[in-house]
């Protein structure tokens, strides 16, 4: 990694090349993806290289940029397909993963605004282009979302009234599902899924450094959309809770 700091933080150009081995683990993709099938094959992931570079730096005394681009080679990139073809998923509602070598270009952003500890507001953003190949499948990046946004906000009030609110935005995304079965044969198409846009509202209370109270309104838009193919998520919906930390 290199930087250089071309006046008082204000401009710091940035380059560097990373790469490594990504463990896969039953653990980690339930993570991404909680409807796996439990016998899922999992292999490792070899990022062969990261080639990335930007420009990051302080507008202000309270607000900081971000923005970047990179450039990822990887072999046996996973990704996740209903698994249509094991009889033990009649009902077609269980993924299995596949992998398949390719290459990443990510440009990225982020803007900071930070005013004491008492206003707290971020925006970053990332578009992604995939260039892959598949053994038997097309040359989509299935359940990978060609970009994400993410807009959050908090307000702090002497520490005792915290209030969260959050804007998820993440892009369509192409499934593959099956088209028709014949006897043996099945045949497949893509399937493209809308955009989303999620919105939430958190609020919290802290009674004391033990106690605090909080409740959480999920989904305020009352939208209805789909993340992983054949599982809609939950519409509108609300939390009430406490944290209670022992010392």
């Amino acid at each position: 990694n290199a930087h250089f700091n071309v006046y008082d933080n204000l401009i710091i150009p940035y380059a560097g090349v990373s790469g490594g081995l990504i463990k896969n683990s039953y653990r980690s993709m339930t993570n991404e993806n909680p409807f796996l099938r439990p016998d899922a094959q999992f292999v490792n992931t070899n990022n062969r290289f990261n080639v990335f570079g930007g420009l990051r730096g302080n507008l202000s005394s309270a607000t900081s940029y971000d923005a970047g681009v990179k450039y990822g080679s990887y072999q046996n990139m996973q990704f996740f397909l209903i698994d249509y073809e094991t009889d033990q998923n009649r009902l077609d509602n269980k993924f299995k993963a596949v992998y398949a070598d390719a290459t990443l270009l990510t440009v990225s952003g982020s803007v900071k605004y930070q005013y004491k500890e008492k206003i707290h507001f971020t925006a970053k953003g990332n578009y992604y282009y995939y260039h892959l190949s598949y053994q038997g499948y097309n040359d989509k990046a299935f359940h990978k979302p060609n970009y994400d946004l993410t807009f959050s906000g908090l307000y702090n009030l002497k520490s005792k009234i915290l209030i969260k609110a959050d804007i998820f935005v993440i892009g369509s995304q192409w499934a593959l599902t099956k088209e028709k079965e014949t006897g043996d044969s099945i045949t497949y198409k893509p399937l493209l899924l809308k955009g989303i846009v999620d919105c939430n509202l958190g609020v919290e209370y802290r009674y004391s450094k033990m106690l605090s109270f909080f409740v959480n309104f999920n989904n305020i838009a009352n939208t209805r959309y789909v993340r992983w193919e054949k599982y809609p998520t939950q519409r509108f919906n609300m939390m009430l809770g406490l944290t209670f930390v022992p010392f």
